[in-house]
């Protein structure tokens, strides 16, 4: 009798991608996105988005200078681009994603983070990355927390529920 090994069948490519856009304190979301969608036609919906009324004050904020007010024409005026990873931790980089390109060919995930970088609209370099992400887990924050306090010695504090000190004294 032979044993059969279970291996994991390969996994299929994603019939859509949620796609969230990055750039400073906004986030934009697409929805439904198709893999055969090219990162050109992704860097004109967020051209749209970045348009909209509600993002002026956020194309003032990101300009170079007061007199070197951003405009975005064109999606030619910004890049989309896939932040670099080691070992799945940020490593600060980002590469920029070829335009002509489409989503699979990038290997995207189903729920891919991408990140805006915009060019300088003087000398058309490309400015850097700039994003605000929020802490994904508040968990994260208290863990560390109880590490550093059970890490500072074994005289019983700290451990078990905590109680509220109350003190008859104040008035």
């Amino acid at each position: 009798m032979a044993l059969k090994t279970h291996e994991k069948p390969p996994r299929p490519q994603p019939k859509v991608h949620q796609i969230l856009i990055k750039t400073h304190k906004l986030t934009i979301a697409l929805s439904g996105v198709s893999p055969n969608t090219t990162i050109s036609q992704l860097k004109k919906e967020a051209l749209e988005a970045l348009k909209a009324d509600v993002s002026e004050d956020l194309l003032l904020s990101i300009s170079p200078s007061p007199s070197n007010i951003l405009e975005l024409e064109s999606h030619n005026d910004l890049e989309l681009c896939r932040q670099d990873k080691e070992r799945g931790k940020p490593t600060g980089t980002y590469t920029v994603l070829d335009p002509g390109r489409q989503i699979r060919e990038h290997g995207l995930a189903a729920w891919e983070t991408l990140f805006i970088q915009f060019r300088n609209p003087e000398t058309r370099a490309l400015l850097p990355v700039t994003v605000t992400l929020p802490a994904i887990d508040d968990d994260e924050e208290d863990e560390g927390e109880e590490v550093a306090s059970t890490a500072q010695g074994d005289n019983g504090k700290g451990k078990g529920k905590r109680r509220a000190n109350f003190s008859d004294d104040e008035s």
